[in-house]
């Protein structure tokens, strides 16, 4: 009677810069993971969630400038049947005004917003190029 054992080492390489948060949330819930990985993973997982925040809240802005030039348009079809000195005139004429701050104010918003996460992503490369888990 002879008794022989087998062992199969399975190694799983991925590049984690692709992957979304529910794969490195299933890897962080894997028991067979080692704790620096986790931790890296949990690392990740935030930068990762801080940069999606970052697009998400650029993605509105760019939504709120559309709106805003919808309406514009539509205010710009009522001015040219309206009389220049009319009330109502003068009122869309401030009402203009006060859309083109709100979208300078979001031109500059969402310009802040790539800045940074243009910043977030190369702190993300650095931490990733960085990381040593031998």
């Amino acid at each position: 009677k002879l008794v022989v054992e087998e062992e199969q080492v399975i190694s799983q390489e991925f590049a984690a810069n692709n992957l979304d948060t529910g794969v490195l949330q299933f890897y962080l819930r894997s028991p067979s993971v080692s704790e620096a990985v986790k931790q890296a993973l949990q690392e990740l997982v935030k930068r990762k969630t801080e940069i999606e925040g970052l697009a998400q809240r650029q993605q509105q802005a760019e939504q709120q400038i559309g709106a805003i030039t919808q309406e514009q348009a539509r205010i710009r079809e009522n001015m040219a049947q309206l009389e220049r000195n009319s009330d109502l005139y003068n009122r869309y004429v401030k009402k203009f005004g006060s859309q083109e701050d709100e979208v300078e104010k979001l031109r500059a918003e969402i310009s802040k917003l790539q800045q940074q996460s243009t910043e977030k992503r190369q702190a993300l490369d650095e931490f990733l190029l960085g990381l040593d888990l031998k």
